[in-house]
């Protein structure tokens, strides 16, 4: 079963805590070290669940793929057999933050080859979580070229 960290907020909605509920999410306080959350996270992984999460804490002001949030690399070396990038292009163009609703538009997924635990192990945490960011970074690159968009600067 799939899993999904989201922030603490999206649960005080309401009729949208019983929605997010019933998608296993559990709820992330951003802006701190959320142990709780943490080790919920690490549970659910070795229970031999799959847990989605955001590595940048929020939603993209500019369409680019910000830092990524320490606790990934922590989470990939200590609980998570796999890490699998993932980037998803173009719903910064269809739905910016603050935003009320979302504009037509085309969203593309793309997976990476999955990274195994060992391999993340044999790096520095910060190391780690650069190499992610590159290979994430570089796909959305790709992905914006086979569409006729311009690749975003990250200079």
């Amino acid at each position: 079963p799939m899993n999904y960290m989201a922030r603490d907020s999206l649960f005080r909605l309401p009729g949208f805590k019983h929605l997010i509920n019933s998608v296993n999410a559990f709820p992330v306080r951003r802006g701190k070290a959320d142990l709780t959350a943490i080790k919920e996270s690490m549970r659910r992984l070795r229970a031999n669940g799959q847990l989605v999460l955001f590595a940048e804490g929020t939603r993209t002001l500019d369409g680019k793929i910000a830092p990524f949030m320490p606790g990934v690399a922590m989470l990939s070396k200590r609980s998570a057999k796999w890490t699998v990038p993932v980037v998803i292009d173009g719903a910064y163009e269809c739905w910016p933050k603050g935003q009320a609703l979302p504009s037509p538009g085309s969203i593309t997924v793309r997976f990476a080859k999955p990274i195994p635990q060992e391999v993340a192990r044999e790096m520095s945490n910060q190391a780690f979580v650069d190499h992610l960011h590159k290979i994430i970074i570089d796909m959305q690159s790709d992905l914006r070229k086979r569409a006729g968009r311009t690749p975003l600067d990250y200079s």
